[in-house]
């Protein structure tokens, strides 16, 4: 299961992390504004697929992600105060994280909780270990320890052809075709 996991140095006042979550995608109902999150991100399996006969291509399947993390304000917390958030995405092939998406936020004055949606079109795997994702937020012009964390960690496992065959394939992908 993804693991949600809030971290970081939290000078005072500051947002409080409520949750992130990332699933392959999601809605919002335009009158109440609540969202619903659909196919969520529990473990991530990597399929090894046959090579492609002569002549033919390959195939790499892509995985929809939707981030979602939602802070909320403090009584304390100034209204006025702007922060900068970033969401990074760290994948087991990659030593680097990668930056998916970053700008500023402020609360409304009516709405003690701010939610950030970030889609991502497709991602791929190319080898087994964690995918964790990072929403940070910080007062813009905090330093880089003033970074608050909220992360969620998704396993991505590895099925071989062997094992493969005993499985119903994903849609729209059957990783034993000849």
């Amino acid at each position: 299961m993804g693991n949600p996991l809030i971290t970081g140095r939290q000078p005072s006042p500051m947002p409080k992390p409520v949750y992130i979550l990332c699933s392959e995608s999601g809605a919002e109902d335009k009158l109440t504004g609540l969202v619903s999150h659909f196919k969520v991100l529990e473990q991530i399996v990597v399929f090894e697929l046959p090579k492609p006969q002569e002549g033919q291509m390959g195939v790499i399947s892509l995985i929809p992600c939707q981030i979602v993390a939602v802070w909320a304000k403090e009584e304390e917390d100034d209204p006025a105060q702007e922060y900068e958030f970033r969401v990074l995405l760290s994948l087991p092939s990659k030593p680097e994280p990668i930056l998916a998406a970053s700008g500023r936020l402020v609360f409304e004055e009516t709405k003690p909780r701010h939610r950030t949606t970030v889609g991502v079109a497709g991602l791929a795997f190319h080898g087994t270990g964690v995918f964790r994702v990072e929403h940070q937020i910080r007062p813009v012009g905090g330093d880089d320890q003033s970074w608050l964390v909220q992360s969620y960690e998704v396993p991505v496992v590895y099925l071989g052809l062997q094992e493969a065959s005993h499985r119903p394939a994903p849609p729209g992908l059957d990783p034993i075709a000849k």
